[in-house]
């Protein structure tokens, strides 16, 4: 897997004013895996070269004051903040007036997926030629960061600068205690900065961290700070109802158990959901059904009792999956809309039979990990690729022929949408492409 390498050498401040900014003039590189994000073209001298020359202190500064939600917080469509998740988590914002490349960090769980685009520079003979994606691991992130920013803090203790917000901030980060910890964690998975929040805000992430510790992480990634009292009240109910009840699917704990002596620990988690789903289609003897029934999904065992209905106007949590007294599970939906029902609880099922699942589960409108693979694992039970292949008309799919295939297999054209994408079935007209 690719890592974040940041490399730089001091350089001649020239006339660069500020303590802190002549203190760290460097030229810099930065590159993921073998791509250098910073090769610039610069048009002054019609060259190309693969570093910048930038004073450290704002990139470090930068990094610091976002650390929390740099490190933590997914990019999740029903969270309104105040500031754009992108301030957050692309270098440009670290500039400051010089020139910084469009490198965007988006943590997932235990990855961050990395992404750089091609840019010019306003008011600056400079153009950032490189392009490209890349998914590293959360761990390799980190330590490239904090490699980079104990470099330039030690920088300035050995020039002499002392007393500035870098310096301060990166000490009270060190200086976190462990029940601290999780609170910054928490704090920053919702995009808030820890060392700068409202007391209100502060108290309600205290008050969320009475959930039960394996639904905190998931909780936090969807919460949304205008929302979370009702949100955090819908989980609460659905964790109360789901623990509650005493049905049976012994079957499917069968199905569990022959499905997990063969886990996919090794594959990407949307990989993994897709590998699952084809897997328990075989065992419940439906490989070949386009719409699938909730009957079918029980292997025998009344998978409808499971699933409960519990409102909520508002968006970001979809279904939460627990395991009763019986040891059996129970899924608790949102949506009474059909096609959103079905699947949101076959979402949940993922978390059910995930080998990595807990005793309770939240199925969320994140990009972690794990949503990444309970939405791979429901397309595909629901609206397997190989059977929308083979229903394909051509190369080129219509607005109509979408529409045909989402009532054919009971799920949304969205669902067909993304099953076509992901898997190179066919261009959808007009070459739109969904995010």
């Amino acid at each position: 897997m690719s890592t974040l390498k940041i490399s730089f050498d001091w350089e001649d401040p020239g006339g660069a004013r500020g303590d802190e900014l002549r203190a760290t003039w460097s030229r810099l590189e930065i590159a993921v895996g073998e791509d250098i994000v910073t090769q610039v073209f610069d048009v002054k001298v019609n060259s190309v070269r693969p570093a910048v020359y930038v004073p450290l202190y704002p990139v470090a500064e930068w990094i610091v004051t976002n650390w929390w939600a740099l490190l933590n917080e997914c990019r999740t469509p029903t969270r309104t903040l105040a500031s754009p998740y992108p301030r957050r988590h692309n270098l440009r914002f670290a500039a400051e007036g010089f020139a910084m490349p469009w490198l965007e960090l988006c943590p997932t769980g235990d990855y961050v997926d990395v992404e750089w685009r091609a840019r010019s520079v306003n008011g600056q003979s400079l153009q950032f030629l490189r392009a490209g994606r890349a998914l590293l691991t959360l761990a390799a992130v980190r330590q490239s960061l904090t490699q980079f920013v104990d470099s330039v803090v030690a920088r300035l203790d050995g020039q002499g600068v002392s007393g500035t917000p870098l310096q301060e901030e990166w000490s009270a980060i060190h200086d976190v205690s462990d029940d601290e910890l999780l609170f910054c964690k928490a704090a920053g998975t919702m995009g808030l900065d820890p060392f700068n929040i409202h007391a209100t805000t502060a108290a309600d992430i205290t008050a969320a961290s009475a959930l039960p510790s394996k639904l905190q992480r998931q909780f936090f990634e969807s919460a949304d700070p205008a929302n979370f009292n009702e949100q955090l009240q819908w989980v609460n109910r659905c964790v109360e109802v789901a623990t509650a009840q005493d049905n049976r699917l012994p079957t499917l704990l069968g199905i569990k158990r022959k499905l997990n002596e063969n886990a996919h620990s090794n594959l990407n988690p949307w990989s993994r959901g897709y590998q699952l789903a084809q897997e328990l289609r075989v065992e419940l003897g439906v490989s070949d059904v386009e719409r699938i029934r909730f009957a079918d999904l029980g292997g025998g065992d009344s998978f409808d009792s499971a699933i409960i209905q519990e409102p909520s106007t508002h968006r970001g949590f979809d279904a939460l999956m627990g395991i009763n007294v019986n040891g059996s599970p129970c899924f608790v939906v949102r949506s009474a809309q059909l096609a959103s029902r079905r699947f949101a609880a076959c979402r949940a099922l993922y978390t059910f039979f995930d080998p990595d699942s807990a005793e309770l589960a939240l199925v969320s409108s994140a990009p972690s990990d794990s949503q990444k693979g309970n939405r791979a694992f429901a397309a595909e039970l629901l609206a397997p690729s190989s059977l929308i292949k083979g229903n394909l008309s051509g190369n080129v799919v219509e607005q109509s022929e979408m529409q045909e295939l989402a009532e054919r297999f009971g799920v949304s054209e969205y669902v067909v949408a993304h099953q076509i994408q992901n898997h190179h079935l066919g261009e959808l007209a007009g070459n739109e492409q969904l995010t």
